[in-house]
């Protein structure tokens, strides 16, 4: 699909969701973005918007393709209140953060952060 778009002139593509990263194709999607980038002209202007939760383990897949745009939402800034806003265990909480900072440690990446104040 992102082939046909690129033919109408399309260069920047975002996956969203829901959490993209859940879906048990992610890895073979990246890769595939990765590939239609690497055939156009200047490549492609690739991103995604997730949760954080699962991002650390694609992170070098990520890089590989190209896919460098990160706009990580983040409930709250409160550990303690990450359970009431996420429906989630506050150790999610932990994860997200971790994975912030080692995005943000990380030259390739363009990290943006979204979060409820």
């Amino acid at each position: 699909l992102v082939g046909l778009f690129v033919t109408m002139g399309v260069r920047k593509v975002r996956l969203t969701g829901g959490e993209p990263t859940i879906r048990s194709d992610f890895g073979r999607i990246v890769e595939d973005l990765g590939q239609v980038s690497a055939s156009v002209e200047g490549g492609l202007n690739l991103g995604i918007t997730t949760n954080g939760v699962r991002l650390g383990k694609f992170l070098p897949q990520m890089r590989e393709a190209g896919l460098t745009n990160i706009n990580l939402s983040l409930d709250t800034l409160v550990p303690a209140k990450f359970p009431l806003l996420a429906r989630r265990s506050q150790d999610w909480h932990h994860r997200v953060v971790n994975v912030l900072h080692d995005v943000a440690m990380q030259d390739e990446f363009t990290l943006k952060v979204n979060c409820v104040l």
